[in-house]
């Protein structure tokens, strides 16, 4: 079962980036009916594929590949409109010198891994080969290979280290490529799991909006406490924090709309998804 009575599964995303998002409901500010389960995207999109969760963020392309199994949650994603900070290419070439050369992929995330192959295909009109991360993130920082895609706080420590000669924020690129912002992570639904919901989903609503409308108005208390973990400074988390979009409006679905486009057009997806939400309205 994903759900105890009383209590809805939530998957967290383990990266900072969420933590607008999930730090009332963490602090017990907002009241909410969640179990909250920390993973990596890759493994969010598991779990709520099984069913072990009701509600997670995933990463958007799990939603591309199995819309049908999923409702979206309203108004909530993560996203950039230009740099996202967390989703980096670390090379020691330009990008359009890695024709051959080999990349080392993150396997935290499958959205990021597919926006970078259709960058270097579409864009830079480059063929580099991809290699699978495998073991511990400290394999991206060992300068085995050439470039290496890096996520979430992943991609801060090595910015940090100032690692690799040249670095390409994905979600800048994007932007430059397409005018267009970038929707990483989505928060969906399982179909299967909301009949067992019954009248939690309304309170399971109204927390989520409740605690993201508190960590938007809160970033210096957040980012506060987020820069207790040595990876950015405080003002770093201020800035970090207040460049990414939690919102999920038409314009940012049109960036989603586009990068489904390409895929299929790419081969990389079999077809365009539909989008189902949720409706609030609809939530007893």
């Amino acid at each position: 079962m994903a759900n105890t009575v009383g209590t809805i599964r939530l998957g967290k995303i383990g990266f900072l980036n969420v933590l607008p998002v999930y730090y009332a409901l963490e602090k017990g500010i907002v009241r909410h009916p969640f179990e909250i389960l920390e993973a990596s995207p890759s493994e969010l999109n598991r779990m709520i594929s099984r069913g072990y969760l009701g509600i997670s963020a995933v990463s958007s392309l799990e939603y591309g590949y199995n819309y049908r199994k999923y409702m979206l949650f309203p108004d909530l994603s993560i996203s950039s409109v230009g740099e996202v900070k967390s989703v980096v290419l670390f090379s020691d070439y330009p990008v359009r010198e890695l024709e051959g050369r080999e990349i080392l992929l993150s396997s935290k995330s499958y959205t990021s891994v597919y926006l970078l192959r259709l960058l270097a295909r579409r864009y830079w009109k480059v063929s580099p080969r991809y290699a699978e991360q495998r073991g511990t993130s400290k394999v991206l920082s060992s300068g085995r290979y050439p470039a290496v895609l890096a996520i979430g706080d992943d991609a801060l420590k090595l910015a940090k280290k100032g690692a690799y000669r040249y670095r390409v924020d994905l979600g800048r690129a994007w932007y430059e490529w397409t005018g267009k912002p970038f929707v990483f992570a989505v928060w969906v639904i399982n179909t299967d799991v909301v009949a067992g919901l019954n009248g939690h989903m309304k309170l399971a609503y109204d927390a989520l909006m409740e605690a993201k409308k508190f960590g938007m108005e809160h970033i210096a208390e957040i980012a506060s406490e987020a820069s207790c973990g040595n990876i950015l400074s405080y003002d770093e988390c201020v800035e970090y924090f207040k460049q990414l979009r939690y919102d999920l409006t038409e314009e940012y679905l049109e960036g989603l709309d586009l990068f489904f486009e390409y895929l299929v057009e790419c081969g990389m997806l079999p077809e365009k998804p539909h989008y189902r939400f949720y409706s609030a309205v609809q939530v007893k």
